[in-house]
């Protein structure tokens, strides 16, 4: 079966191939039931001194913000220690400096810059039957530029 989605990160610093997050439970990684989102727009704005006679504020520079690119990801193993290692490894390849994400949906690709993400457990809970069953929920979220467009 092939993915309707998949989010690859790039580990060519790593000396790595790439890492792949696919949305067919597959594999090790596994975006969870709504786990991709749309990284958002922001804007950015420059404004010139205030002004003691004219009302209003006025805008110099307009432009867009660097967005966050927000997943869900299942990490799953067949051992505890196995678990560990897949999140390590997870983890560090979402921890370089700067690397290369790319979103797959349905045949449409996207790639952006991206920076050191935020990683953490879904719920911040130890559950029994996640741990009996060898996998972790992670919420990430990635810095990415040029901005989502």
């Amino acid at each position: 079966m092939t993915a309707l989605v998949t989010v690859t990160i790039d580990r060519t610093s790593l000396s790595l191939s790439d890492l792949s997050i696919t949305s067919d439970n597959s594999g090790t990684y596994t975006l969870a039931q709504g786990g991709l989102g749309r990284p958002g727009i922001a804007q950015r704005e420059a404004f010139a001194d205030d002004s003691k006679w004219v009302n209003g504020r006025l805008r110099t520079a307009v432009v867009k913000e660097e967005s966050t690119l927000p997943l869900i990801v299942r990490v799953q193993s067949t051992t505890t220690s196995g678990l560990a290692t897949a999140v390590s490894a997870l983890e560090t390849a979402l921890c370089q400096f700067t690397y290369t994400v790319t979103v797959d949906v349905d045949g449409d690709s996207k790639d952006w810059t991206a920076y050191p993400a935020a990683i953490g457990a879904a719920d911040g809970l130890y559950v029994p039957g996640r741990v009996l069953d060898h996998y972790e929920d992670l919420t990430i979220s990635i810095p990415i530029y040029p901005v989502a467009s």
